[in-house]
């Protein structure tokens, strides 16, 4: 996805050996934003976990606590919840097709996306990509798993051009979690908001055929990324290719385009490099 057009697959997702940490340019402005331990494909095509990268030294450090104070996780904390939070938090920067974690692998890490998307894949034995579930800016990744102490059930891959992120670990939260009611009650909500996404996925994949799938899924990310102008139209600032949308419908691309192509003539929805303008949600579910 991003300005290539480009959506991960088993080939894309593989780290590339030449990755370097990347470094401020000047003392005060913290861009050593690491890499975190990512998934990689050998040659006998087994997953394996590299080696997560060193964390980086500088004299002056990013004010994480402002940050992570502007997210829903850290605004009801308590100040030294947020200190707590901020001293444990990693920043992560990540590019398209870089896997985060891998299926099976420890949930040591919940990860809140500042910029950029996220999809959490399963691999079939068949070699098809099954989308199980998209996350965008100001969403937490990987907190069920945490929370159930339970290997990571699926692949999670950046699919935005770049996506920056920052890497909380499991024990730190446990622990803020147990001494801050604010901090414990922003989990819930956030594990509310992943059961939600859980239910409108189901939606997705069992409201008839290909286009009312995907106007639920359009109905869905407008309601958590969507805004509404003047006009009334809606625009949902996700750059998703049509394969992407396949995915998350489970719909054949080639279905999607025909779809997407019908609406477009129809003047039901817009396609930009910045993602759709929708006219009316509604009409999308009315449309033959």
């Amino acid at each position: 996805m991003g300005a290539s057009g480009r959506t991960p697959s088993r080939t894309s997702s593989k780290i590339r050996a030449d990755r370097r940490i990347s470094r401020a340019p000047h003392a005060g402005a913290c861009d050593c934003l690491l890499v975190l331990a990512s998934g990689s494909r050998g040659a006998v095509g087994r997953d394996r976990e590299v080696a997560p990268a060193p964390t980086c030294y500088q004299e002056e450090m990013v004010d994480a606590a402002k940050i992570l104070g502007g997210f829903t996780l850290g605004r009801d904390a308590s100040p030294g919840a947020l200190a707590a939070l901020a001293a444990a938090a990693v920043p992560v920067r990540a590019v398209e097709g870089d896997v985060l974690w891998t299926e099976g692998a420890p949930a040591d890490r919940v990860l809140l996306i500042q910029a950029g998307l996220v999809q959490i894949v399963r691999h079939a034995a068949t070699g098809d990509d099954h989308s199980i579930a998209l996350f965008g800016p100001r969403e937490l990744v990987g907190l069920t798993a945490v929370l159930e102490r339970a290997p990571y059930p699926a692949e999670a891959v950046v699919v935005s051009e770049r996506a920056e992120l920052w890497a909380l670990p499991a024990a730190a939260l446990e622990r803020i979690a147990a001494e801050d009611l604010g901090f414990a009650r922003a989990l819930t909500t956030a594990l509310l908001e992943h059961t939600r996404a859980l239910r409108a996925k189901i939606a997705m994949v069992t409201s008839g055929d290909t286009a009312q799938r995907l106007a639920v899924l359009f109905a869905h990310l407008a309601e958590r990324f969507g805004d509404e102008d003047a006009r009334g139209v809606t625009f949902i600032p996700l750059a998703l290719t049509r394969r992407m949308l396949g995915q998350l419908v489970g719909a054949r691309t080639e279905t999607v385009i025909r779809v997407l192509s019908k609406w477009q003539q129809a003047g039901l929805v817009s396609t930009t490099p910045a993602g759709f303008e929708i006219g009316a949600l509604a009409a999308l579910g009315a449309a033959d």
